[in-house]
């Protein structure tokens, strides 16, 4: 913006120059060919006066000789003599029907009063007009003759009004163009820098280098500065991933002996109270929840390094169907009712434990958020090259503003109330996106508040 005003300043001062400088030479060329066209007439004059005697013609004039002076002289268009003098005003014949009478004697007044004896003057009712003025041989009284005539009917005026509107927005024009050219070529490092940042990834951080050599001097700092900051990023993302792998390795081993412990101990509780015993089921339960944090945990560390093994090969719909349901019917002992059962032989391209993983996601986080009256529902729709998997409820509901945001690690949608004694990490739908996508599929939803939600899994079907 700050060029654009720059330049366009620079180019209104050369058109009001350019201007000035044309006006300036209409007005040496109108001075130098009224100066030749009055010549005639002025000719006339001097002839005249020469026929009478010296004496009369210091003394001269009045304005019946003014009349005498001009009676041979013709107008051409609407060019006007008169002569002004002592005497008072006469103009030629036919003068006022083109001018008002003091419209002529303003022009003469003005005229005699300069310095060059030349103006360019206009009034209201009329166009713009050239009035010269030429001292008359003889005495104070003979005067002047003031030969008026319009501007507008001369031909390099018109040429010069044409080439002068023309010259304008051309200027305007190139000015545009030149700008828009400079700016392209100045940006050009810019959008350079900008399509190379657009194809660097979270995880190729360790190769995500800008080359100073391919962009000007004048961003080189820019780009060292950028490459040192991607440097750090990188260190600080393995420092974070290497904390997620551990933590999730390390802790898993002895969670699984808590829950062992714990299971045993129910598994033996004929002295227990049943608080005790509802103690140790909440304090399993957590670690369970746990367990499946850092197995959530670790799956994500992995996709981000490129280390997710996923299967790619046909597997039964039916059968992965089946699994998730006996993994959700143990945590929720509620009704889940199959609308559509697929046919056995129905294949899908994908991993079958992460299919059924992400399955029993989608399951348990319905009946997390339904009441426990209300059934989850289960659909499958067939297309030439895929299979949809609809899980559907009747709960609370997202609104729409929070449909984007709830496939987002450790993130979970505003508004939405978790039942007493649930907790959820955010990250189940995070996983959900993320194997999907591995396994070429998508994931989607459908929902409004109150009135429950869709969510769909959509794998491409074995030929």
């Amino acid at each position: 913006m700050i060029s654009l005003l720059f330049v366009a300043s620079q180019g209104i001062i050369s058109i009001q120059i350019g201007n000035m400088l044309s006006s300036r030479m209409i007005r040496e060329y109108l001075q130098s060919t009224m100066q030749k066209e009055i010549n005639s007439p002025m000719s006339t004059i001097e002839s005249r006066l020469d026929q009478m005697p010296a004496s009369d013609t210091l003394n001269c004039c009045n304005r019946a000789k003014y009349r005498w002076l001009l009676e041979d002289i013709e107008i051409e268009g609407e060019r006007i003599f008169l002569i002004a003098g002592e005497a008072g005003y006469e103009a030629i014949k036919g003068s006022l029907y083109l001018y008002q009478a003091d419209t002529l004697m303003s022009y003469a007044d003005k005229v005699r009063r300069t310095e060059e004896k030349f103006i360019i003057s206009s009034t209201s009712n009329s166009r713009p007009v050239a009035v010269s003025a030429t001292k008359i041989s003889g005495g104070i009284q003979t005067g002047y003759l003031i030969y008026i005539r319009p501007i507008y009917n001369i031909k390099l005026i018109q040429h010069l009004e044409f080439l002068g509107i023309a010259s304008t927005i051309t200027s305007l024009l190139l000015l545009s163009i030149g700008l828009g050219v400079s700016l392209l070529i100045i940006l050009k490092p810019l959008r350079g820098i900008r399509s190379d940042l657009a194809e660097i990834k979270w995880n190729q951080l360790a190769k995500a280098r800008l080359p100073s050599k391919n962009y000007p001097k004048e961003v080189a700092p820019l780009i060292s500065e950028f490459n040192r900051m991607i440097k750090r990023l990188y260190k600080s993302s393995e420092n974070q991933k290497q904390f997620a792998s551990t933590i999730s390795h390390e802790f898993r081993t002895p969670l699984t002996v808590i829950s062992g412990f714990i299971q045993s101990v129910l598994n033996r509780s004929q002295g227990l109270t049943q608080g005790e015993k509802n103690s140790l089921e909440i304090a399993n339960k957590e670690v369970a929840r746990i367990n499946r944090m850092l197995s959530d945990l670790l799956d994500l560390s992995r996709s981000e390094n490129n280390q997710l093994k996923i299967r790619y090969e046909p597997f039964s719909i039916k059968e992965s169907i089946e699994c998730a349901i006996q993994i959700c019917q143990k945590a929720f002992p509620q009704q889940i009712v199959i609308l559509e059962v697929p046919p056995q032989s129905l294949q899908a391209l994908g991993d079958i434990d992460r299919f059924t993983q992400c399955l029993s996601n989608l399951i348990e986080n319905a009946a997390k958020y339904s009441p426990k009256e209300q059934p989850i529902k289960i659909s499958i729709k067939i297309t030439k090259k895929l299979i949809q998997v609809d899980v559907i409820d009747e709960g609370q509901g997202i609104a729409k503003s929070q449909l984007k945001k709830i496939f987002k690690s450790f993130t979970r949608a505003e508004g939405v109330k978790l039942p007493k004694g649930e907790t959820s990490s955010g990250l189940g739908l995070a996983i959900v996106k993320m194997l999907m996508t591995a396994m070429d599929g998508l994931v989607g939803v459908e929902s409004e508040e109150g009135q429950g939600s869709i969510f769909t899994l959509t794998i491409k079907k074995a030929e």
